[in-house]
């Protein structure tokens, strides 16, 4: 009785070289491409949460509105270059 694969799959499973190992050097830049693009999506909520916890421990109230007319959209990104220095 067949299996549940279709045999054209069959056939490509049991028919297909195995590939070359990629390089260490290729591993390790995709790997640090990566980590930075991962921590330039994460920032920007990252320094939100701390300007928020900031301003409660010192009881003001936090207005990320007010933050951006203040700041600028750029602000989110402040530090940035820490956290991409830690990846590399």
């Amino acid at each position: 009785k067949p299996s549940s694969l279709s045999s054209p799959t069959m056939n490509f499973l049991a028919t297909s070289e195995a590939k070359k190992p990629l390089p260490k050097s290729v591993i390790f830049a995709t790997s640090g491409i990566g980590g930075c693009l991962g921590w330039a999506v994460v920032h920007p909520f990252n320094t939100i949460a701390v300007r928020s916890n900031l301003a409660s421990a010192s009881g003001q109230t936090f207005s990320l509105s007010k933050m951006l007319k203040t700041d600028g959209f750029m602000s989110l990104y402040d530090g940035l270059s820490a956290g991409v220095a830690r990846q590399g």
